[in-house]
């Protein structure tokens, strides 16, 4: 058993002090691994004795220990080096064609219908409705679901915004956030400092969140209002974004049968503004 899978099975069990040492552990590994005890110590705000008693409850002999199995963590599974090579030995058995690698997505997203609770599927389903204006938020490798969902919902006539910004950009964004306002999240990795700040910003400003993510770290979950988990593929490796769309689908396609009329009235205006704007001889 990894490090990281010792400190979940653990941390319900945890005092609050060794909570927040674990919430930042699992929220920093990458820095974690290079420190020494007395920087963890002026980082996390408590003792040395509460660090190294951490590190012994997890079955450590010390704090020195433990960070040698975080690295080897690290290594193992979080490094880009490490998951390009997991994701090559995952299927170093298969014969790759298009009909096998298909199947094995099949195979997650079948798996996701027992994962995704239905009564968070329902729940996220009213909120991104009776939002007042909807933020759609996801950076990177996540930019992608986020930016497709923002089109779809924009193409409906909702007040959505679309963000993909970090750092103190990303704050600009939300100048005008209220609390009838709703936000979709997509995150499938550690939690960064900016989706920290930004489930932070919710949370304070009292906005509705749903979480679209393969993560239950307790670190992950506890700021959203509603969170809908799936398996994307073997942790450690590089998986497809198939089982995130799917949701995003499913989303979407709830969200057209409840609106019905009002959607098609949308896309009937476009089509009039295409017709008159774009296709006419005018210009």
């Amino acid at each position: 058993m990894n490090v990281h899978q010792k400190i979940l099975n653990v941390y319900d069990s945890l005092t609050r002090q060794n909570q927040k040492v674990a919430d930042f552990i699992i929220n920093n590994v990458d820095d974690v691994i290079y420190h020494p005890i007395a920087k963890l110590v002026d980082a996390i705000g408590v003792s040395n004795a509460t660090i190294v008693r951490f590190a012994q409850q997890l079955g450590f002999k010390g704090f020195t220990d433990f960070r040698d199995a975080l690295f080897d963590y690290y290594r193992e599974y979080l490094s880009p080096e490490a998951r390009m090579q997991h994701s090559i030995e995952s299927v170093q058995n298969m014969e790759l064609s298009y009909g096998t690698i298909t199947k094995r997505e099949i195979g997650y997203l079948e798996a996701s219908i027992g994962t995704i609770n239905e009564e968070s599927f329902q729940a996220a389903i009213e909120e991104l409705c009776k939002a007042n204006t909807l933020y759609i938020y996801g950076s990177g490798a996540n930019e992608h679901l986020a930016c497709y969902l923002h089109f779809r919902l924009r193409r409906l006539k909702f007040n959505c915004r679309f963000v993909s910004a970090s750092g103190r950009e990303m704050l600009e964004h939300f100048l005008n956030l209220k609390a009838d306002d709703a936000t979709v999240v997509y995150n499938f990795s550690r939690p960064s400092p900016d989706f920290l700040r930004l489930m932070h910003l919710m949370k304070d400003k009292k906005v509705p969140t749903i979480l679209i993510t393969d993560i239950r770290t307790p670190p992950m979950i506890r700021m959203a209002t509603h969170v809908l988990y799936a398996e994307r593929g073997p942790r450690g490796t590089f998986p497809s974004p198939i089982v995130p769309m799917a949701v995003t689908f499913a989303l979407l396609r709830s969200i057209e049968d409840r609106f019905r009329d009002k959607a098609v009235e949308a896309l009937k205006t476009l089509g009039e503004l295409r017709n008159k704007y774009f296709y006419s001889d005018r210009f």
